[in-house]
């Protein structure tokens, strides 16, 4: 049933409606919209195909979940918890179909969608086709849709549910139902609740063609109201958001709100568009079931009958206030047409290419899209790895990523594990005594043997095998992860196929890139393993080993305790042998080896011995005589060595130690040059290799045409979403017609 008509006003679901300037001064007109450059003046006819005109243009929009890209006319209702809000609501549409309760029951914003027609149902947008006759029907899939995105509990959700109601007794109007605002969470609401339904008002209120219906009740100072608070927000001159002043009936006897809504106070916060005061159905009422058309039929006598309001009764009550709100939003719509239809447009390209990249199924179609896809992995990739920022991500600064990741590796993984390596570190003093015993041989020896040395400095040479490895394998894994950061964008993802192809071929790829610098690296290896350079002129022993072994001698000399089974003996004097020249063979370290000891002797006595050891020396000559103290080898200090050397006789101490620092100093050398051409090896076989060819060979395996159909198969949602987006198109497509014929005919 129809409310009852006001006194002196039409029947009318659609009355004709002008607001005089006269009213402006308590209650707004249309043009106080400010700069919105908004008409006094909407026809009947131009309402009926304005709003339902931005209906069409909400329901594509969701569909394409854009709502930001065009700014729709809408007026949002906006108030606190217990502020009326929801009754206010269901008077306009003259049904009880909002759900009731404690606490926050509005969870997500309703867009409300008032058509005037023959027959009376609501239908939603997520069921398409399904009408509901029944309002208390509505009602349940109202909760039962915000429960299935928001969860049983107090939670939040900024989806919409958008409810298309038919009727004959509305007037085409639409509203945006939001939460109401609050303060304190309460059972398991998050503490940030009142602030994130605040950022969710924002978010619709914000936007310049949105009308603020603030709704506030009587008995609540208005200086304190959330909705006026929020508007104020975002409308500080007050020149989109009409008052909305509820609960009239409930003011304590004696006092009334007359002076809100004739603006004679000047307290009160103004607003261009005015105040306009409702009675809605109280909570007894609502326990009772009082029909809607009874309440609005009650809100008029109260109006009618009060001293107060008696001489403003046209201008206050729910039909005043539908009628009030679609000239509104039909005169918003009507001045934002121009914006709007350019908006529409703009997003109908927009929409019309994404639906090209999508849908387009033709041959060249999905040949162009796996040729983008594949150049756009290949840039991401090479991207990553020379440290240029992305274009979807920017510089990162909180953390090291592509290139600066492998140089990690080289710098604070590779580098400090080859420095860590030490000489002999993985012998025992035992094994170095017994190594040096064993290359003398049966009947021991005079000299210190270069074989003992070979073997020590390609036992710690191979000892380099290990970081080596570790370093090419370290880097191997960055790469592999730039591979799959580099295809994590929605032109590859979006089909599975491609993804998993491009990201196997690409792994294939530096793995063999991988096993190419795993053999550089064992040939780096093998060099250093073939041949050792003695003569290299940062070696100790470069300058031959007779002067080395005097100035180890020496040394030794200042702490030597004698041996209790080897007595230092004194030389005797005896004839110096001839003279015989030094060998100058380039890969030995010794002098031209003695004569064959006497016949029936096959060892020198410890005298002898060391008769032809300080005879060696006097060859060299006293250091005053023959050399300068700067031509001793550089020696480190040999007392690291005194842990090898304990028990030795001085021989004994000379060899071995004269060994180790031969062994330290060689593979100081090597060291060095494996930290500097390892990484260099890494660099050109596995990285550099595989950037230089990712383009090429990728495009070469992929990009053919007996690979398009199978790679460029779309995944289920990709496929529903090329749907959901042609749906769009079709919506905005007759949004624009709609717009164009609208103009045509002005």
């Amino acid at each position: 049933m129809a409310p009852p008509p006001l006194p002196g006003r039409s029947r009318s679901p659609v009355p004709s409606m002008r607001v005089s300037g006269a009213v402006a001064s308590g209650l707004g007109n249309p043009r106080a919209a400010g700069s919105s450059g908004v008409p006094d003046v909407v026809t009947n006819e131009e309402m009926e195909k304005l709003i339902p005109l931005v209906n069409k243009l909400q329901d594509a929009l969701s569909l394409t979940e854009s709502n930001e890209s065009v700014s729709l006319p809408q007026i949002a209702v906006v108030g606190g918890q217990s502020s009326g809000k929801s009754s206010v609501l269901e008077n306009i549409v003259g049904k009880s179909f909002l759900p009731r309760g404690q606490g926050i029951v509005t969870r997500r914003p309703l867009v409300l969608q008032l058509l005037n027609g023959p027959s009376e149902f609501g239908e939603f947008l997520h069921k398409p086709g399904e009408k509901f006759y029944d309002f208390e029907a509505i009602r349940e899939e109202i909760e039962a849709d915000t429960a299935r995105i928001c969860g049983q509990n107090k939670g939040l959700s900024t989806k919409a549910i958008h409810l298309k109601v038919q009727s004959p007794n509305v007037l085409n109007l639409t509203l945006i139902d939001l939460p109401g605002a609050t303060k304190v969470a309460v059972g398991d609401q998050p503490e940030d609740i009142g602030e994130q339904i605040r950022e969710m008002i924002l978010s619709y209120v914000s936007k310049p063609t949105c009308i603020v219906l603030a709704v506030t009740p009587a008995n609540l100072d208005l200086a304190n109201s959330d909705a006026l608070q929020i508007s104020r927000m975002v409308d500080p001159r007050g020149d989109r958001t009409l008052g909305v002043i509820t609960k009239l009936d409930l003011m304590d006897r004696g006092t009334d709100a007359r002076d809100i809504f004739t603006a004679e106070s000047s307290d009160l916060p103004k607003l261009k568009l005015g105040y306009v005061g409702v009675v809605n159905r109280s909570q007894a009422d609502i326990a009772e079931r009082k029909t809607i058309a009874t309440a609005r039929a009650a809100e008029h006598d109260f109006f009618a009958s009060n001293p107060a309001y008696a001489d403003l009764a046209d201008r206050l009550g729910t039909s005043f206030l539908v009628e009030k709100c679609a000239q509104l939003l039909a005169a918003n719509i009507k001045a934002g047409l121009p914006t709007l239809e350019r908006e529409i447009a703009a997003a109908l390209t927009k929409r019309r290419k994404e639906f090209a990249d999508l849908g387009d199924q033709t041959p060249d179609a999905k040949k162009r899209r796996l040729t983008e896809a594949l150049l756009c992995f290949c840039d991401r990739f090479q991207a990553l790895v020379s440290g240029a920022p992305l274009p979807d991500r920017g510089q990162t600064f909180d953390k090291l990523s592509g290139g600066a990741r492998v140089e990690r590796v080289f710098r604070e993984v590779f580098a400090p594990a080859v420095a860590d390596l030490k000489v002999l570190d993985d012998l025992s003093p035992a094994e170095v005594q017994t190594l040096v015993r064993n290359v003398h041989g049966l009947g021991g020896g005079l000299f210190t043997p270069d074989q003992a040395f070979h073997q020590l400095v390609r036992r710690n040479v191979a000892r380099l095998r290990k970081p080596a490895t570790n370093c090419v394998e370290l880097v191997h894994a960055e790469l592999a992860a730039l591979v799959a950061d580099a295809a994590d964008v929605p032109a590859i993802h979006a089909y599975p196929e491609l993804h998993q192809e491009l990201e196997t071929f690409v792994a294939n790829l530096l793995r063999e890139n991988l096993d190419a610098a795993a053999a550089a690296l064992q040939t780096l290896l093998d060099m250093e393993l073939c041949r050792v350079n003695i003569a290299h002129p940062d070696f100790v022993g470069s300058k031959g080993i007779t002067s080395l072994m005097h100035t180890v001698e020496h040394k030794l000399k200042g702490t030597h305790k004698p041996h209790r089974d080897l007595p230092e003996a004194s030389p005797k004097p005896q004839q110096a042998p001839p003279e015989q020249p030094a060998e100058k063979s380039g890969g030995r370290f010794f002098t031209k080896p003695p004569k064959p000891t006497p016949a029936g002797k096959k060892v020198m006595t410890p005298e002898e011995a060391a008769a032809f050891r300080e005879q060696m020396i006097a060859e060299v000559g006293p250091p005053s005589a023959k050399r300068n103290d700067d031509d001793d080898p550089p020696l480190g200090d040999i007392s690291r060595f005194s842990h090898i050397t304990h028990g030795l006789s001085l021989k004994e101490q000379v060899e071995v130690t004269v060994i180790c620092e031969l062994c330290s100093s060689y593979f100081a050398i090597v060291k060095k040059t494996f930290a500097d051409l390892v990484p260099k090896a890494v660099t050109l076989k596995l990285v550099d290799a595989t950037t230089r060819s990712v383009t090429t060979k990728v495009l070469a395996h992929l990009n053919t045409d007996d690979a398009v159909e199978t790679l460029m198969a779309a995944s289920p949602a990709i496929a529903a979403l090329a749907e959901k987006t042609k749906t769009a198109i079709a919506a905005l497509e007759q949004a624009s017609a709609a717009l164009k014929d609208m103009r045509l005919q002005r």
